[in-house]
């Protein structure tokens, strides 16, 4: 059994892979997930990127109190 010498530029023949329905789906993905972050980098510029509820226990014990009082 002859080795193949290491300067030979042939080298083994790997085809080429095929586009098909699964790298179709694979860049459907990407694409929702990167129109979800510019969705997302959106909603938070309208917020001014705060990540705390401000004011949120109180309008929950305002609620809370008008319902006890009614």
């Amino acid at each position: 059994m002859s080795q193949l010498d290491s300067t030979d530029p042939r080298g083994v023949y790997v085809p080429k892979p095929r586009w098909d329905i699964y790298t179709s789906l694979l860049l459907v993905a990407f694409l929702a997930i990167i129109i979800a972050i510019v969705c997302l980098c959106l909603e938070m510029s309208r917020y001014e990127w705060q990540m705390k509820a401000t004011g949120v226990a109180m309008n929950v014990t305002r609620a809370v109190a008008t319902r006890m009082i009614a």
